[in-house]
């Protein structure tokens, strides 16, 4: 989270430098792809006619673990667009440094930028009589739990393309509704994969060895999956006050 805090506070500061009544406070809902909406906030000011700046934070998660969804899931399954996959939780968050262009001065827009992102794509177990990891079986005397980490992607960059609307870009101040549609392209993190088992409590301190040793195993088999970057489809929507 280093990165994203420095780009956050260094972009905070950029922003608050400006007079406070060219500044435009913004709070929303923001959705990638397929998960559940989570809160988002912008700072934006205003350049020209024709161009404006924001500073947009987000966090978003979708828990819907299926049963049915198998775990052979690949990068691809998710970053196609609104593709998320049928099963595993999925967390997000980001930051990012956005310009905004109104081509005929209005309310529509273009928009550019980068941004910073976290994304944990994973599937928990817990509560099960049967765990099968490392190519063998335990029972729920051994395991108490276990996570698949499918994709973990820390500080990756993601260029973004997006087009949308903000109603009050033409006003000297007030309300305003905003909105939001584009992708990113996640690139310049090696993303990895991984395991997680935890003992059951009543689990032997030989069950226990063993099951960590497997899971480490497993962890080591799935922590460099053969995945690049890939795309992430979002939309985004608020409310804003100008100053």
């Amino acid at each position: 989270m280093g990165k994203l805090l420095k780009l956050t506070v260094a972009t905070t500061l950029f922003l608050l430098c400006v007079p406070l009544f060219a500044m435009e406070v913004g709070i929303g809902l923001r959705s990638y792809g397929k998960t559940d909406l989570g809160p988002s906030i912008d700072l934006a000011h205003k350049l020209n006619d024709s161009f404006n700046v924001r500073l947009a934070i987000a966090t978003t998660s979708t828990t819907n673990t299926k049963e049915e969804s198998g775990d052979g899931l690949t990068w691809n399954d998710i970053m196609k667009f609104f593709a998320l996959p049928l099963g595993g939780d999925v967390d997000v968050s980001q930051v990012s440094l956005l310009g905004d262009y109104h081509p005929w001065q209005g309310n529509f827009r273009l928009t550019g930028g980068i941004s910073l992102m976290n994304f944990e794509w994973y599937k928990d177990k817990t509560d099960r009589t049967q765990y099968y990891f490392d190519n063998q079986s335990f029972s729920g005397t051994q395991v108490a739990s276990t996570r698949k980490h499918f994709l973990t992607v820390e500080n990756g960059f993601a260029p973004y393309l997006g087009l949308g609307w903000s109603t009050g870009f033409d006003k000297e101040k007030g309300w305003s509704f905003n909105g939001d549609f584009g992708i990113s392209y996640i690139v310049g993190s090696h993303p990895s994969g991984g395991f997680e088992a935890r003992c059951a409590s009543q689990a032997s301190e030989a069950d226990c060895a063993m099951v960590q040793a497997s899971a480490q195993s497993e962890h080591d088999r799935l922590k460099d999956p053969d995945q690049d970057g890939g795309l992430m489809g979002m939309a985004n929507f608020g409310v804003s006050y100008k100053f």
